[in-house]
């Protein structure tokens, strides 16, 4: 095979000169067209929410389109894209309506600029209408209300977007709308597959990951599957395992009726009644209780469902039923985090509301969500929707809930169950949502600990490319890179080689030893891109590789990343 001839090329290490002599033939990229509806944002949504708007495409070859630019002011994720048939309205709420089509890393510009994100090799569109929805757990989406001034539509001579909607949850909640998405369309005429941006892919994960955290997350609380009744409540009870965290398993049914006054909200200077997305006043508890990551004996009861583990002055609960809010906000106890409203049932339950009661024993203690509505989509009438449910804090670190009668209402909105220490003090693991009722006994595999991580920039002609390692263990002050050519999404298990849950994702063109420091140990190797036209398109796959104590093998292995060099 004959190769284009190079220019000089500084092999700094045996990694730049694999990336020096790794000229391929590819097809010539396409000439890119454009459409952009504005970047003159005046609203956004929450970290993990969705955009959503509609695309008619008119060319008769149809786009394929390469990237996105978006407006944010988030500094990092890997946004999703969705497609659905001629349009959201009616199916934004229905995930299984929707097919993810691409997905890319975001290189963040700052708020109102444009982020560019790269899609690889894009996804095609034939002429016809098709709904798009956008979403990234940790991306924020910036928008334009609809009004005066602001078009329902922005078309050029192949395609139009139209204004569209928000949520502050993926296929879940109030869609906010009409909203203008703010960004650009980067598209080829036709159906392309060649690589012309920047395009890096995470695959795989990183072994040795540990999490005391355990949950359940529902799209929408219409699927919540744990509800029984005040006369054969379901239970869940966590038994706390040491280091491991929590075994959950069914619990004998019961319910401690509530008594007493329904606590006030967390107005110190003139309390009253809990309304929607209001925390109690201070519960001081007969014990402390102790949990993975801290200790306390001061909780407040959200209406929303969860028990802060902890003191605050809020009055309010910001918060939405996430899972990213789960691991990097407070501590907390979620028999049934959603949008609740305490106070909108007393037209017809004058005892509606919740409960905070000691056991006799002394050992126990009762939070409970006598009545409450269901207010994902503002305060019902009275007597329309009722939740029943009830949290058990033991002396002895265990917890328990309880679930009775749950009659919700007509609107969409996620909900949560589960248990986090939450990220405010450092951050921690995600061991993914669990069905709680057919995985039971559940054992969470604590201590917390973090799989070996790694990240790649952006591959562009004429730049450095950083090849980093996070979650090093305080072994050795290195990691050990591998880059080679072949990707292998399945990876090649290391179980029989006496390292469970680890795998090789690529082979190896070149390695190198990369020094770690840190608190978290962390590193990076420093690859030139040169400016080559001819190696656009050229994709590299990469892995990390440091030792470890928790596997014979003595090995941990990170993620396997795909990264394609463009313009």
């Amino acid at each position: 095979m004959r190769y284009p001839s190079l220019p000089a090329c500084e092999l700094a290490s045996p990694l730049s000169a694999v990336i020096c002599v790794a000229v391929l033939f590819v097809a010539e990229v396409a000439a890119q067209s454009t459409l952009t509806t504005t970047f003159a944002s005046n609203n956004g949504g929450s970290v993990g929410g969705m955009v959503f708007f509609d695309v008619s495409v008119t060319n008769p070859v149809g786009v394929t389109v390469k990237k996105f630019d978006i407006n944010t002011a988030s500094t990092g994720g890997e946004l999703q894209v969705f497609v659905t048939p001629t349009g959201f309205i009616g199916v934004a709420a229905t995930p299984l309506a929707w097919t993810h089509v691409a997905s890319g890393v975001l290189v963040p510009a700052g708020m109102d600029n444009p982020s560019e994100v790269c899609l690889g090799a894009g996804f095609h569109l034939a002429p016809g209408s098709y709904g798009l929805a956008l979403t990234a757990p940790t991306i924020s989406h910036r928008y334009t209300n609809g009004g005066p001034g602001v078009p329902l539509s922005v078309s050029n001579a192949d395609l139009a977007v139209a204004i569209g909607a928000a949520a502050n949850a993926p296929f879940g909640g109030a869609q906010f709308m009409p909203r203008l998405w703010n960004g650009t369309v980067h598209y080829d005429l036709g159906q392309t597959s060649a690589f012309s941006c920047a395009y890096t892919r995470s695959f795989g994960a990183g072994c040795n990951e540990g999490a005391t955290t355990w949950y359940q997350q529902f799209s929408d609380l219409s699927s919540f599957d744990l509800a029984g009744s005040l006369q054969v409540p379901i239970a869940v009870r966590a038994t706390v395992a040491g280091p491991v965290g929590y075994i959950v398993l069914p619990a004998t049914p019961a319910w401690y009726a509530p008594s007493g006054a329904a606590l006030a909200d967390n107005v110190s200077s003139n309390p009253g009644v809990i309304t929607t997305s209001e925390f109690s006043e201070p519960i001081v508890l007969p014990f402390t209780f102790s949990f993975p990551g801290g200790s306390t004996n001061t909780v407040h009861a959200s209406a929303n469902g969860w028990v802060r583990l902890g003191a605050t002055t809020q009055t309010f609960d910001g918060s939405l039923p996430a899972v990213h809010t789960l691991l990097t906000q407070d501590a907390r106890l979620a028999p049934l985090w959603s949008l609740m409203d305490p106070s909108a049932n007393a037209a017809t339950n004058s005892a509606t509301g919740i409960y905070y009661d000691i056991d006799p024993n002394g050992q126990a203690v009762y939070i409970t969500w006598l009545d409450v509505a269901d207010a994902r989509t503002g305060s019902p009438p009275a007597g329309t929707t009722s939740i029943n449910v009830q949290c058990v804090i033991y002396s002895n670190s265990s917890y328990e809930f309880r679930y009775g009668h749950v009659l919700i209402g007509s609107g969409t909105g996620p909900a949560i169950v589960g248990w986090s220490k939450g990220g405010i003090a450092s951050p921690v693991p995600d061991p993914g949502s669990v069905d709680v009722s057919s995985s039971m006994p559940l054992l969470t595999n604590g201590p917390d600990n973090f799989a070996l991580e790694h990240v790649v920039g952006t591959a562009r002609l004429g730049s450095t490319l950083d090849l980093a390692v996070d979650r090093v263990e305080p072994l050795a002050p290195f990691a050990f890179l591998i880059v080679g050519n072949v990707e292998n999404t399945a990876g090649q298990p290391l179980l029989g080689a006496g390292a469970p849950g680890c795998s090789v994702f690529t082979n190896t063109l070149a390695a190198a030893g990369v020094p770690v420091s840190g608190a978290t140990g962390s590193g990076a190797f420093v690859i030139g891109i040169p400016t080559i036209p001819a190696l656009v398109g050229t994709t590299f796959v990469s892995q990390y590789a440091a030792l470890t104590q928790r596997n014979a093998l003595n090995l941990s292995t990170s993620n396997g990343v795909s990264w394609t060099i463009g313009n």
